[in-house]
């Protein structure tokens, strides 16, 4: 510690209660009163400094000073402390520096506190002890001494420690010093910037440096030499300089502990809390300390909080603090810690994150530890960990159905948080190697991709595991079931030797759901399509084909029998894993209850389905149904503006766009031109509606009937020829599929 530095109320105004007792001490120790003055406080708040405004008061009034600063490197140098004290008082040749080496009794302490107290009679003495928690234990011993004994002396012996550290020595004055009031943390600024500060700017330093007089004065000379300006724009630049203090604050402080310390105090960043100190002491191979003295060490240092589980303090940075080891150490302490968590029974969740440090361990428990902390943590809507921890998993799965279910597992979470990820690792599993034992998962990686609307990657990785005969009989139907639910362009079949086409009568319920479905839009065979969609719902299979066999109902006007059948395979999900194909069911949902006319309900099941599943996660070959939607119940309910704002965000598309859904935007926005009055352009765009759903063969009037809405356009324009030629072509249309409803609907149509 460096003497004679300015008084520290001359910087910081907070400080001169502090200041003002120490004087009074040094006065009354000048007129024969001595005193113990304990200055405690955490680190930065200005002990050291303190400490350096008593020597600077002692100096100006005559005092002789003395002072020894403590260190946690040299806590087992007998005497070390008490060298330094008495250093200034002896000569170089005196006897009494033979008491002073290791091993002193009690007769060499008793010669050498007569020697320092003899020099406080003949004149004031102040005497200061920094840092004297790291005060050797001999030097203790004697400090006690110099305590008892100090009476009719003229001595001030001053000790700064850290907060909650103490001494067996009766104290007479005790300065617990605090951060700084915001008060004296604006008067600071004031002095370093005159010219004045941002409103923000102010509030940050007072919130950041929390008043803490040394991560201020740091972050004052960085911003200052980096000719920082004290604006709310120099925030960020404000934050970073906060941490740089901060991160220097504490690495003055674990730059002093010795390396077993040091060590110790990294295993107690990895553990995270979860490890009683014991197993910790474990983790390091503590040899040249006990365990006792080792955390006391520590706690006195202000470097960990807690008692049987120890954690690092607040202002301690695990990261930095670990970035100093070498990769392989770190990384077998990493490991070492999480068996011990795994094998005393720790929560998983913290075995978990410790795992995250470690490459592969290669033991089954891992895994197991793993994907339980995940699903805990996706339990707890905090997706972005869960997904670290099943990323982790896939690198500890020794078997292909494990690694199956922690690719699955990771894809369902993934599809909230990154799709196209979801995407990847979903058909990983469709396609992974292994037997029929995955066949299950296979089945529901493929339902998951296809109601998030992947479904050309559905119909890829469903011809692949279907070449490599992958899967058991049950599960390959199913597979078969989705990819030609997924192909929604038949004139692009996916490969030669992919599945064969399904029979008019399936036997598997999956199979039935799905040619259920071809038969709705096609316009063909009503009964056949209902049997087959009934005895789709009839069994437990996908959700993909259950669901397309409820809507199949719908567009057969069976809508109680479709609604009973959605609440069904509703029922049969569970959250948060099923979020995507319950949002699925919701679209569906949002369309039956339109067919009713319930536009409130409509309007509730569609909102439920964006709740699940945000627009923007659902793949771009769907996403343009909703966005129609959207579209279509502002209408209804009247909004042309918004229903315009919607649709600007969201073009019609030109040619023959990928995917199923995007006819329907574009009825959607015929509407929207029907709506306003631009009949031209609302005739093109249910032209170019009709022509991209009969080059998919989905032409049923009761599915989407885009010719009415022409009819309607073409008319206003005159040409009736072209309307009439629509109307009857619906009117066939209608009668072929047997709707009474639709059928009287056209009828109406032609009447008006």
């Amino acid at each position: 510690m460096s003497s004679r530095v300015p008084a520290f109320a001359d910087t910081f105004a907070d400080r001169k209660v502090e200041v003002d007792r120490l004087r009074a001490a040094l006065a009354d120790a000048a007129d024969g009163r001595p005193s113990v003055v304990v200055v405690e406080g955490p680190p930065g708040l200005g002990r050291t400094a303190l400490a350096g405004c008593a020597d600077a008061i002692a100096a100006e009034a005559g005092i002789r000073v003395v002072q020894a600063t403590g260190a946690a490197s040299e806590t087992d140098t007998p005497l070390g402390v008490a060298a330094q004290l008495m250093a200034p008082l002896l000569p170089p040749d005196s006897p009494q520096w033979n008491d002073l080496d290791p091993g002193a009794g009690p007769a060499e302490l008793d010669r050498l506190i007569r020697v320092f107290l003899a020099t406080t009679r003949q004149q004031p003495l102040l005497a200061i002890v920094d840092d004297a928690q790291w005060t050797d234990a001999d030097s203790v011993r004697w400090l006690q001494g110099v305590a008892r004994r100090m009476t009719g002396t003229r001595l001030v012996l001053l000790l700064t420690v850290r907060s909650g550290f103490t001494f067996a020595i009766p104290v007479t004055h005790r300065v617990r010093l605090v951060p700084l009031e915001p008060e004296a943390v604006r008067a600071a600024l004031a002095r370093e910037f005159p010219g004045g500060v941002g409103e923000l700017f102010e509030q940050e330093v007072v919130t950041a440096t929390r008043g803490n007089p040394a991560v201020l004065r740091a972050v004052l000379g960085r911003l200052g030499a980096q000719r920082v300006p004290p604006t709310d724009e120099s925030v960020p630049e404000l934050l970073d300089a906060v941490a740089e203090a901060t991160s220097d604050l504490v690495s003055g402080t674990i730059d002093g502990l010795p390396s077993e310390l040091l060590l110790l105090l990294r295993a107690i960043a990895i553990s995270g809390g979860i490890l009683d100190f014991d197993l910790i002491c474990t983790v390091t191979g503590l040899h040249a300390w006990s365990a006792p003295r080792a955390r006391a060490l520590l706690h006195t240092a202000g470097l960990i909080v807690g008692e049987d589980r120890p954690q690092l303090a607040e202002w301690v940075s695990a990261d930095r603090l670990l970035a100093g080891m070498p990769v392989a150490q770190r990384e077998s302490m990493h490991a070492h810690a999480a068996r011990l968590g795994h094998l005393s029974a720790a929560p998983d969740t913290g075995v978990a994150a410790i795992l995250l440090g470690t490459r592969t361990i290669g033991e089954p428990w891992a895994v197991d530890v793993l994907r339980r902390a995940a699903a805990w943590h996706s339990l707890a809507g905090d997706a972005a960990s869960a997904v670290k921890l099943l990323a982790r998993a896939t690198r500890e799965t020794g078997d292909s159905l494990a690694h199956a279910k922690v690719l699955l597992e990771l894809g369902e979470i993934e599809l909230l948080e990154s799709p196209e990820a979801a995407d990847r690792h979903l058909s990983q599993v469709v396609v992974a190697d292994g037997g029929p034992e995955i066949g299950p998962l296979r089945v529901r990686a493929a339902d998951l991709l296809y109601a998030r609307g992947a479904g050309m990657l559905v119909r890829r990785s469903t011809a692949d595991a279907y070449r490599g005969h992958k899967a058991d009989q049950e599960s390959t139907d199913q597979l078969v079931a989705l990819h030609w639910l997924a192909e929604d362009d038949v004139a692009m079949p996916i490969s030669l030797d992919g599945p064969a086409r399904l029979d008019e009568w399936p036997d598997n319920p999956a199979q039935a759901g799905v040619v259920a479905w071809r038969l709705a839009c096609a316009g063909r065979d009503i009964e056949r399509c209902k049997w087959l969609a009934r005895k789709a719902l009839g069994a437990y299979g996908p959700v993909g084909p259950q669901t397309m066999a409820a809507w199949a109902l719908a567009v057969a006007d069976e809508l109680e029998e479709a609604e009973a059948g959605l609440r069904t395979v509703l029922g049969d999900l569970r959250l948060p894993a099923d979020r995507v194909l319950a949002a699925f069911i919701w679209t569906c949902g949002a369309d039956l209850a339109s067919r009713r006319f319930d536009r409130e309900a409509a309007e509730r099941a569609l909102a439920t389905a964006l709740e699940l599943l945000p627009l923007e996660r659902w793949h771009r070959r769907v996403s343009p149904s909703l966005v129609a939607a959207q579209v279509l119940m502002c209408l209804g309910r009247g909004e042309l503006d918004t229903a315009q704002r919607i649709a600007r965000d969201h073009p019609a598309p030109t040619g023959l766009p990928d995917g199923m859904m995007w006819p329907h935007l574009l009825y959607a926005h015929g509407q929207l031109r029907l709506a306003v009055g631009d009949h031209e352009e609302a005739a093109a765009m249910m032209l170019e509606c009709g022509r991209q759903l009969q080059a998919r063969q989905a032409d049923n009037p009761a599915l989407l009937s885009w010719r009415a809405p022409a009819v309607i356009a073409l008319r206003a324009l005159g040409r009736t020829g072209p309307a009439e030629n629509l109307l009857a072509a619906e009117l066939r249309l209608a009668e072929a599929w047997g709707v009474p409803s639709v059928v009287a609907r056209v009828e109406q149509l032609r009447k008006d």
